[in-house]
């Protein structure tokens, strides 16, 4: 049997304070705070207001506070979906065909080289366009009284 990985519990703030005062005592240096005490430092603000951990812990309110919305705003690049996700329509070349084929209003197909169809499509278009245009004319209307 695998042993089974859980993840690991949040740090309690007493436990991230004694892991600082050993860091503190065992420096030699002034050195910067290393990554791992900074992420602990972090980690605490599930549970914990900033203020309260940085005075617990002695550490700069403000550093603290740009460390917090890093995390947030990595987290939250993270999570987030693309803006734009590029669909493409066209289907494969194996299904491509020249030719197409419609139904018309009469209910008859209509089978073809697809820019013949639309050749009569367009056609069939621009005279119901006229049509409609003469039946709205005010010669037409004269004439029908």
């Amino acid at each position: 049997m695998e042993p089974k990985n859980y993840p690991a519990p949040c740090p309690t703030i007493s436990e991230v304070k004694e892991q600082f005062k050993i860091w503190r005592r065992t420096r030699k240096s002034p050195r910067p705070i290393p990554e791992k005490l900074w992420a602990a430092a972090v980690s605490l603000t599930a549970n914990h207001c900033l203020s309260q951990i940085s005075k617990e812990l002695v550490l700069d309110y403000s550093a603290l506070k740009r460390r917090v919305r890093a995390k947030k705003k990595d987290a939250a690049a993270s999570t987030n979906p693309p803006g734009f996700i590029e669909v493409n329509l066209e289907p494969p070349a194996a299904v491509r065909s020249r030719y197409a084929s419609s139904l018309d209003s009469l209910g008859a197909r209509l089978t073809g080289d697809r820019s013949g169809l639309i050749r009569y499509l367009l056609t069939v278009g621009r005279l119901t366009l006229r049509c409609l245009a003469i039946l709205r004319s005010d010669h037409f209307k004269s004439l029908s009284r």
